[in-house]
């Protein structure tokens, strides 16, 4: 039963967000223009200016060192990726235990 109520409820306070932050997602749709193209140009921009001597001064390198710095910044992203994710999680989770709804 109390499933029941509580289902209906989240139902509720779902169509009510729906309802009033629907114009304001209308609004920024029809304010805020596409940026695709612009993301695609950057990224044209940066490979044509970048990437052709990015490309020359990582051959000079080892593979060996190219490797290690792959290695490197690869443990290096998901390090900070997982530390902050498992933080906003905690995060999360300490919210929820001080609302204490159940």
């Amino acid at each position: 039963m109390a499933k029941a109520i509580f289902e209906v409820l989240f139902r509720v306070i779902v169509s009510l967000t729906n309802v009033f932050l629907a114009p304001i997602n209308a609004l920024l749709v029809n304010f805020f223009p596409d940026t695709s193209n612009l993301i695609n140009t950057f990224n044209n921009n940066i490979t044509l200016y970048i990437g052709n001597n990015l490309a020359y001064f990582s051959s000079m390198l080892p593979p060996t060192t190219r490797g290690l710095i792959i290695f490197y910044l690869t443990f290096l992203i998901s390090y900070y990726t997982i530390s902050f994710s498992i933080h906003g999680i905690l995060k999360i989770v300490r919210i929820i235990k001080a609302v204490k709804i159940w």
